[in-house]
């Protein structure tokens, strides 16, 4: 179904707003969940298989997300819901819909806010002039890298480049997306590998590494790990393997940034302003 290309220039310029109201550099990658605690809306997670998201309405704003959901894919919801928010939307529920979303007016107005506010053009321009590749051109493993550092799935931007930003043609867009995500990982890693992977390379530019317990990250750089967060794998190519073990944090730094390595538990239930605190922080703060 088409809708007026008035609504899609809305929702991006919506999008816009909000990223410069929280003073986000227009090349920069963005947690929309940031973004929410920002303005002022409360974020709650829950480990419920039928639910994508919910956006509640009101003076007491909240979003739910369902945490037992690929990051990317909870990334994108959650950036969905701020879309019904900026667009003044009633009360929303988004359940787990494995095939195409039949859209309404509200619904497409909130996946294009979405999509402008984690993929605006510009920026997805600028991860892959960092890294010297074609964004007209990318390889599998090139774009699983962008997609990693904008906190996307990967089917999602190569969908998203090749039908909206026009960056390549949609038949080429429709082959990237036949890549199979245990290919593309394993062609990263080197082995099999069934949990989630970041790449954090020399072109990674975003402050903070958002991980789960189990996650795997590939680095091409240092760690502090102080606190014993991360378990570290020994590798032969200078790049740093590290699993995410228990929550907290920690530091990286590559050549070109650093910052925070952000763990949170699998499947976290929650507020989200607690999501990344340790056990033992937790279990003391609530006790005192």
């Amino acid at each position: 179904m088409k809708y007026p290309p008035n609504i899609a220039r809305t929702a991006t310029a919506k999008a816009m707003r909000l990223r410069s109201l929280c003073k986000v550099e227009p090349d920069a990658a963005v947690d929309p969940v940031d973004l929410a605690l920002k303005i002022g809306i409360q974020v709650h997670f829950e480990p419920l298989r039928s639910l994508e998201g919910l956006y509640l309405a009101g003076q007491q704003r909240r979003i739910i997300l369902g945490s037992d959901r690929p990051i990317g894919r909870r990334n994108f919801t959650c950036a969905h819901e701020l879309g019904h928010d900026a667009h003044g939307h009633a009360t929303k529920v988004d359940e787990l819909r494995e095939s195409a979303r039949l859209y309404d007016p509200d619904e497409f107005a909130a996946d294009r806010f979405a999509a402008a506010l984690l993929m605006p053009k510009i920026a997805v321009l600028a991860a892959f002039a960092r890294r010297k590749w074609d964004a007209t051109k990318p390889t599998p493993n090139q774009l699983f890298v962008v997609s990693s550092e904008l906190g996307v799935g990967y089917t999602t931007i190569a969908g998203y480049m090749g039908g909206t930003l026009n960056l390549f043609p949609k038949n080429f867009a429709a082959q990237l997306k036949r890549e199979r995500p245990f290919a593309l990982r394993a062609n990263l890693i080197g082995r099999d590998l069934q949990q989630h992977l970041l790449v954090i390379d020399s072109g990674w530019r975003r402050k903070q590494v958002n991980m789960e317990v189990g996650d795997v990250a590939l680095l091409s750089g240092a760690v502090d790990d102080p606190d014993g967060r991360l378990e570290f794998k020994t590798r032969l190519d200078r790049q740093t393997e590290f699993v995410a073990i228990s929550p907290g944090n920690a530091k990286f730094a590559t050549s070109g940034c650093s910052g925070h390595i952000r763990i949170a538990p699998k499947c976290y239930r929650g507020l989200a302003d607690y999501r990344h605190l340790s056990e033992s922080v937790l279990t003391r703060d609530f006790a005192a």
